[in-house]
Parts: structure tokens; sequence; C-alpha cells
């Protein structure tokens, strides 16, 4: 494993690097916003190393990258252009991308911009559309609120998720989560879990990281270009394209998922029955698997814990 500060448009960048170097590359893209590589390698570093080169950031202002100034702009697409300048770097020709849930966002807008310098494109829990997902956030937290007798709170997830401007969405659902206690987690992890364990940092280490991804967060959020929906861009995407989620992820919605299957028919659309927005984590072995196999056309691999491919998805 490679770690390093890298300097990237004048910024300094945490960036990993996992596996043989001359192995096919795959960039790694975190989601969030905010949310950092580190929980990803914890679970896919050591397996996808095996088979790829792995990169992965933390992504501007981010945990262990510089942070942000107070009150400094940022868009995805600077964080598209960081990670163009990052393969530029690392001389890398062209590269496979993994997004998850923002990440893959920014995946997609990656590719609709350099459309050369990628070979194919992953989505883990994608959030093409921020609105979409937060809605259906809102909901399933009204769900865990109605289970514990908080109407009120329900009602105002409810009514939030109807709300025409998607930062108001995103607003409440910030306000809101803290209130849900341990069930929070349960959006994410239906069957529950810990995906991070036990964090290599200080209390006060952890403090600072919290406050650089929320001003990571704010930063977008003033620039609102993330609440723009990717979905009708997806018909400009001509490389092999993998969809990843599992049954019961409430950001990877069926709209969304649908929305790809008709602009992109070609597209694989693997689902992992009984699991959330984590596959990654909640099936590792198996996700390891899915990546590698699309990657690498059917190679042997063996199998672990097998996806469902999703039966309305041609296969690829």
């Amino acid at each position: 494993m490679d770690q390093r500060y890298m300097p990237l448009l004048g910024r300094q960048l945490y960036v990993e690097r996992h596996g043989n170097p001359e192995y096919l590359p795959l960039l790694y893209l975190h989601g969030g916003p905010g949310e950092g590589a580190y929980e990803f390698l914890r679970h896919q570093g050591p397996r996808l190393a095996q088979h790829l080169h792995l990169i992965a950031l933390d992504q501007r202002g981010v945990w262990r990258s510089a942070a942000l100034a107070e009150g400094e702009s940022l868009s995805p697409g600077d964080l598209v252009e960081d990670c163009e300048a990052l393969r530029r770097r690392l001389a890398i020709p062209q590269w496979s991308i993994l997004g998850h849930s923002f990440g893959a966002y920014l995946a997609v807008q990656y590719a609709v911009t350099y459309p050369n310098a990628v070979t194919a494109l992953l989505l883990e829990g994608a959030a093409l559309d921020l609105a979409d997902s937060i809605a259906s956030l809102l909901e399933h937290a009204a769900v865990l609120f109605d289970r514990h007798g908080h109407a009120d709170h329900a009602r105002r997830c409810y009514e939030a998720a109807r709300q025409p401007d998607p930062d108001q969405r995103m607003a409440v659902f910030l306000d809101v989560g803290p209130d849900l206690g341990d069930d929070r987690s349960l959006l994410y992890l239906p069957n529950g879990g810990d995906n991070y364990g036990t964090l290599p940092f200080a209390q006060a280490e952890l403090e600072h990281l919290g406050a650089q991804a929320a001003r990571h967060l704010d930063s977008l959020r003033a620039n609102r270009e993330m609440y723009q929906s990717l979905l009708p861009r997806l018909h400009e995407l001509d490389m092999p394209i993998c969809w990843i989620q599992g049954e019961l992820d409430p950001v990877a919605t069926r709209t969304q998922r649908a929305a790809l299957m008709t602009a992109l028919p070609s597209a694989t659309v693997i689902v992992f029955p009984g699991i959330g927005h984590l596959p990654h984590y909640e099936v590792a072995d198996g996700f390891t698997h899915a990546v590698t196999q699309f990657l690498f056309g059917g190679l042997p691999f063996p199998p672990i814990t097998p996806a469902t491919t999703d039966p309305d998805s041609p296969s690829r």
C-alpha cells in the first residue's frame, strides 16, 4: 500500500494506492458528500488489490486531505478536475472508475467530461439524482420515526420529501437525522453492523475530520450544482457500465435504476438481495467478485458470495 499527500491543482490531497501498479487501474470515488475513502478501503483495499491497481483519494477538503478555507467555493466539477489532475500526475492513460453513492455522481460526471480516459464505469448505491435520493431517505426516515411513535418527526420528513427545493430536503434530513439516534444507521444498513470498526484516530482528530466533512458539504450545497440530475446525460456514456446496489438501498432508487436501464439497455445491473447501501461491506467478498468479474469479462475468479443479476436487465 502506498499512502501519500499529492499536490493537485494547488491543494494537498490524500491518496492511497493498493495493488501492483502494473495491474488494471481502478479509481474509487467515495460518497457522502464528505465521507472519505477510509471505510471503503478498510473492506475492499486488500481484496481488490489482489486483482487491480486500486487508487483512492479523500476528496478536496475531506478527511485527510487539506481542509477547505472558510467560505471557499466547491462544485462537483472541481472534484472531477481533481481526479483528472490525479490521473495525469500518475501518468495513467486510462482507468476504470468505481463510485459509491455521491461518488457515483462524480464518476458519471467525470466520464461525460473525459470519456476517452474511462474504460469502464461501476456505480455502487448510486445517487445520480440527489433530489430523488434525499426524498427517498426522508421517506425511509419517516418510517423509522413512526415505528418509535415520533409522529411529528415522521410528518416533517414526509412533507420535506415533497418539497420542490432539493436543498430544503437536504436541510431537513440533516436536521432530523441525529434524532434517529442509533437507528440512523438502519437507513443504510438495514441488517445492522459496524462498517467503520475501531477508527485509528483520537477523539479530537475525529471531531476535526467531522468539521472538515461538514464544510465540504456546506460548500457543495452553496454551489447547488450537485442537485442537477445526471439521469438525462446517461445516454452520453459509451463505455461498459455496471450498476451495483443492495435490494433495500434507499439511495439508489428504482426510479434511477429504471432510468439507467432505459438510457443504457446494455448496462449490467446487479442487485444483492436483502441488503442496503453498502454492498462493499455487507457482502464484501461478493462485491469483490462482482467488480472483478465485470472488469475482466468473465475470467474465472471463484464465486464467493453470489450476486443476483436483475432479471429486467440484459446481460452484458
